[in-house]
């Protein structure tokens, strides 16, 4: 026979091999019944081993996902660096009624009062391009503060042109008021159903305020509900607007060398520091950790709570307020072309 030959392994022979694998199983049972048993019931046990496995890495998984305020999901593994911003925006901790501490060093309070009267080293003008003082904010700190600071913003503005939309950057004395040093105008936008990037633009104005009050060297800052006014800015958006824009302050600025420590969202009216509060607690759960202090807060802000149907008829009233406003507005953008004119055509750029 050739070699060839002998290495061919015939059907017959397959056959005869698995009788005899067949037989020492058997056999193998016979001998350990034990054994036998053991590697019979082995298998399922393996399965639910498993299984349990992969209802551990599936849990694992989900923990692995998050859900942002606007409903998209993201993967926290997907950025370390990502992943490290999440955790810094959780850095919070509640230490009064509405009153909170944004990563280890900038304190943000809700606050009813007139924010001419507030007791802090700067004060926030809701202005327009041309910081001309006219109605709302603008108005009572022109009536408190004196002629001076419009002469003031007159002067800036020559100098240096409009106060571009989204900024916080033009600051004058505070006049007659006494209880602060400065006045930062910061120009808001005018709402227009959210199709020209008014949210960005809000946003921006309200993190160059913060950024303006740490430059000229403020510990403490009070900011009105800017562009929820006359301009229409959904109000519970801008509340959103503003927490996020100082959380995101408070992250990136250094605060190792930063003089600004205190920010205060101040409004006179119960609507609109009422769309603030529920903010705070929809970002900060007030409800779970404080729940006792902000009832009695409600008590402070408001002397007695609102009851839904004056909530409404203060919306319907606000409705028609913005309505009425729009002929102000036209009147305010008319007033600037006509102060524009009288400005250099090389000073009306924006820088």
């Amino acid at each position: 026979m050739s070699e060839n030959q002998e290495q061919i392994i015939q059907p017959q022979d397959l056959d005869h091999n698995e009788e005899v694998q067949s037989q020492n199983l058997e056999q193998n049972a016979q001998i350990n019944p034990l054994n036998h048993q053991e590697q019979s019931d082995s298998k399922p046990m393996q399965q639910q081993q498993e299984e349990e496995k992969k209802g551990e890495n599936f849990q694992q998984e989900m923990e692995e996902y998050f859900e942002n305020d606007d409903g998209i999901i993201f993967d926290r593994q997907s950025s370390k660096e990502e992943q490290s911003s999440q955790e810094q925006k959780q850095k919070w901790q509640i230490v009064g009624d509405y009153q909170v501490i944004l990563n280890e060093w900038l304190h943000v309070s809700v606050n009813k009062g007139d924010i001419t009267s507030e007791k802090v080293d700067a004060i926030t003008n809701a202005a327009n391009e041309y910081l001309s003082l006219g109605g709302g904010v603008a108005g009572a700190i022109d009536r408190k503060g004196g002629p001076n600071i419009q002469k003031e913003c007159n002067k800036w503005v020559k100098e240096k042109g409009r106060a571009p939309t989204g900024s916080g950057r033009a600051v004058t004395s505070s006049g007659n008021m006494k209880n602060c040093k400065y006045v930062i105008h910061a120009v808001g936008p005018i709402w227009h159903n959210g199709k020209r990037g008014e949210e960005q633009l809000l946003y921006d104005c309200v993190r160059d305020t913060l950024k303006t009050a740490d430059e000229i060297k403020c510990q403490s800052v009070s900011l009105p509900a800017i562009s929820s006014g006359i301009f229409g800015f959904p109000r519970d958006l801008c509340a959103s607007t503003f927490f996020r824009a100082a959380e995101d302050f408070s992250q990136s600025y250094p605060s190792s060398n930063a003089t600004l420590k205190h920010v205060r969202f101040t409004n006179f009216d119960d609507l609109t520091v009422n769309y603030f509060t529920e903010e705070f607690e929809r970002r900060y759960s007030i409800e779970n950790s404080a729940s006792s202090s902000s009832q009695s807060v409600q008590q402070q802000l408001s002397q007695q709570e609102v009851s839904d149907e004056a909530v409404s008829q203060d919306k319907d009233q606000d409705k028609q307020n913005h309505i009425a406003s729009s002929k102000d507005i036209d009147r305010e953008e008319e007033a600037n072309a006509q102060f524009s004119e009288t400005l250099p055509e090389t000073q009306t750029q924006v820088e």
